[in-house]
């Protein structure tokens, strides 16, 4: 509990539901969270292996709970 505890992981992780999301558009989304406090809470989560963040070689990064990649792996089309 500890790894996803505190007053903005919940919060990250509830916006990110099972849909990647750029970090623009899940800062907005949390509220009164600053930039900085956004990319450390979001670089724990990616060293828990929580989330996996992909750089599709623009400048905005995304973001995507590892439930969910490791899910559309194993879906059955």
């Amino acid at each position: 509990m500890a790894v996803i505890g505190g007053k903005w992981k919940p919060l990250i992780l509830f916006h990110l539901g099972h849909d990647a999301r750029r970090n623009g558009n899940l800062r907005p989304a949390i509220g009164n969270v600053s930039g900085k406090m956004l990319i450390q809470q979001l670089k724990e989560l990616e060293a828990d292996g929580i989330v996996d963040r992909f750089d599709f070689k623009e400048i905005r990064l995304t973001y995507i709970p590892e439930c969910f990649r490791v899910c559309q792996k194993h879906k059955v089309s």
